[in-house]
């Protein structure tokens, strides 16, 4: 069993990469319901607005002891966005396993744009910067990724970030037989 703490900035496919893995390899997926955009950020005025994060921290640590009640199972949860929400867990058990999903920021803009205009409206590249900047640094998604044990990029089309997620994650948990 595994349980993969998925982290990245906004845009870099980490719900593609979940999709991979629970339609490819069947594990588990559990997203937080609480990481709305749309609640974390002032999109007219482009600047943050109330404050999400012991919320999003409160669902993180429900969310593992889901996946821990399914210990037989491999399981992903995902965003990770602060790095308070996972620090003891991954300290303790080491079947807990940092997963840094990233894209460049062209690729993420328009993966987030393509995603939200419908409900954001017309979304510019500056708005994007300031948002990203925001969830980065001051939430804490960078010092996540910093902290992962497993980095992927994802700069490709599907199919080879489907290649790429074989390759770092999924291969070596079934070549080197890991026990966790």
């Amino acid at each position: 069993m595994v349980i993969l703490l998925v982290t990245g900035p906004i845009g870099s496919e980490k719900g593609t990469f979940a999709d991979i893995l629970k339609t490819k390899y069947g594990y588990n997926v559990y997203r937080l319901k609480s990481v709305d955009y749309k609640r974390m950020w002032d999109f007219e005025n482009n600047k943050p607005i109330a404050d999400a994060h012991q919320e999003i921290i409160e669902e993180t640590k429900e969310l593992i002891k889901v996946a821990l009640h399914f210990w037989k199972e491999d399981s992903i949860i995902y965003p990770v966005l602060f790095p308070e929400s996972v620090e003891q867990i991954t300290k303790k058990r080491s079947y807990f396993k940092i997963v840094g999903i990233n894209a460049p920021l062209e690729k993420r803009f328009a993966s987030f744009a393509s995603k939200n205009e419908a409900n954001i409206g017309k979304f510019s590249r500056d708005n994007f910067i300031a948002l990203d900047d925001h969830i980065s640094f001051k939430v804490g998604v960078a010092e996540c990724l910093a902290n992962s044990e497993f980095q992927i990029m994802n700069t490709d089309k599907k199919e080879d970030f489907e290649k790429k997620i074989e390759c770092r994650i999924i291969f070596p948990f079934k070549m080197n037989k890991i026990i966790f």
